[in-house]
């Protein structure tokens, strides 16, 4: 299990790097080459008051282990069943969603909402010229709410308080390191406190001139990459 997640984490950056390509217009799409960028960690700080000690103790629930079925963003009108994805065997990289304009993907290799970890999806915002799901996922709000819907189970509801934009490589980072999409953090947060249940979307950002072509029909990969994270809060 942990050369699979090693191996993942080697080869998720590749397979990131073609969730849209050669098959974006290399024209850019009608949309800013940046997100608007935001990051409010939670507060975790402590409390200055201790409540009283309860008697009986809160049970800690028992994780659903039913198949994610759904993601919605109300506020950017986002909803859209999921799609399960691993690594494709034939290259060893992470697979991207095969329903291009109609499911969200799930990486199920890595920890599935509900066990207070980190789930990682991602979605295609434009294929062949359709919209994808994740089109309009660069105009996110900080305090947006996600929910996550468990077949015949749960629906999850998370948070937003981060949205990035990364470049796929330093040749396009205009000397800032620190704009490099590093997957092993995204996938693994550092900074995502013990016992935190936390939320990963990623998807293409295709802004004018940010599209390097690859097709004599003007298709190509956008070389840039938006990130939104969400706190689960019920």
């Amino acid at each position: 299990m942990k050369l699979l997640w090693a191996s993942a984490l080697l080869t998720f950056l590749a397979g990131a790097a073609i969730l849209i390509a050669g098959f974006v217009s290399s024209g850019g799409e009608d949309k800013p080459a940046s997100a608007h960028e935001f990051d409010r960690t939670p507060d975790t700080s402590t409390p200055t008051s201790t409540p009283e000690p309860s008697l009986t103790p809160t049970p800690t629930p028992t994780p659903f282990a039913g198949k994610v079925a759904r993601m919605k963003i109300p506020s950017l009108k986002i909803d859209y069943p999921i799609e399960e994805l691993g690594l494709n065997e034939a290259t060893n990289e992470l697979a991207t969603p095969l329903d291009t304009t109609g499911k969200i993907g799930w990486y199920r290799i890595y920890p599935k909402p509900g066990y207070l970890k980190n789930a990682v999806f991602s979605a295609h915002v434009n294929y062949n010229g359709k919209d994808g799901p994740f089109l309009n996922l660069h105009n996110i709000q900080q305090g947006a709410e996600i929910l996550v819907s468990m077949d015949g189970g749960p629906e999850y509801r998370y948070r937003v308080f981060r949205l990035k934009q990364y470049v796929i490589d330093a040749k396009y980072s205009e000397g800032d390191s620190s704009k490099v999409i590093d997957m092993g953090k995204l996938i693994d947060p550092p900074d995502r406190p013990e016992g935190k249940e936390w939320i990963t979307l990623i998807t293409c950002s295709c802004g004018p001139g940010r599209v390097i072509p690859l097709t004599a029909d003007g298709f190509g990969e956008c070389v840039d990459r938006d990130v939104v994270v969400a706190e689960r809060v019920q």
